[in-house]
């Protein structure tokens, strides 16, 4: 297995809001990433987004699962579990991908995942509307 897909999936269990910078071991300075809510260039402007995305991540985990990979590209796939202080106060679980191509470091990162099921199906009231809306399509 390729070492920075070992890397990739220890930083992101390893991850908190104390120890951002250990981005800055896996990502090139010009670094673009992308996933539903924001595509951001950078090495430093993707470390601001991680200290106020972790800011209020009361634990994270991820599960890893199929990994496809080739000499300078792969593709992880993840469950990822995690609490947030101002979403439910219960364990929100989504399922999701990363696509990730690299030299010596990741260059580019673009992950696939259902925001809904993320974000507003757990903000109280908004998440029980989008909730009966999925049911009846």
């Amino acid at each position: 297995m390729n070492t920075i897909v070992e890397k990739f999936k220890s930083l992101y269990n390893e991850l908190n809001a104390s120890n951002i910078s250990l981005v800055e071991t896996l990502y090139d300075d010009n670094v673009t990433f992308i996933d539903p809510f924001h595509e951001i260039h950078g090495l430093t402007k993707l470390s601001n987004y991680f200290a106020e995305l972790y800011k209020n991540v009361q634990d994270c985990e991820f599960e890893f699962g199929e990994t496809y990979s080739k000499t300078s590209s792969a593709l992880i796939v993840w469950n990822m579990k995690f609490r947030h202080r101002s979403l439910s106060k219960d364990i929100i679980e989504v399922p999701g991908s990363t696509q990730i191509r690299f030299d010596e470091k990741i260059y580019f990162h673009r992950d696939y995942f259902d925001a809904g099921k993320m974000v507003y199906e757990n903000i109280p009231v908004v998440g029980s509307v989008i909730k009966y809306i999925k049911r009846q399509v």
